[in-house]
């Protein structure tokens, strides 16, 4: 919706909003996956875990949100957490790390 209460329609690609949290480093209208909006939060450059290093970008809705970790090889990891099933942001990150580890290591 615009200023005037005129509603607008806006074509959302994913795939290439993800991209752009990587590449540079923000999303200003959020990241859009499977139909719902998350707010981008961060990113951490070369994060460091259990000898691997990982860009993870963490994103956020209402009582939940995702994590992205890009895998060595260029694939990119989707975490989603939801905190009315008593899921959260940390130990998701965590979950996301340790998955994104298995990953980097059966791709070597």
């Amino acid at each position: 919706m615009i200023g005037n209460g005129t509603k607008t329609t806006k074509t959302i690609n994913e795939g290439q909003t993800i991209l752009v949290v990587f590449n540079e480093g923000y999303a200003p209208d959020g990241v859009w996956l499977g139909g719902t909006k998350y707010q981008f939060i961060n990113i951490e450059r070369d994060l460091e875990f259990e000898g691997y290093n990982f860009d993870v970008a963490t994103c956020a809705k209402l009582k939940g949100g995702l994590h992205l970790v890009k895998v060595p090889g260029g694939n990119i990891l989707v975490v989603l957490y939801d905190e009315e099933k008593e899921q959260d942001r940390g130990n998701s990150k965590i979950a996301a790390l340790t998955f994104a580890k298995e990953l980097a290591e059966s791709s070597q």
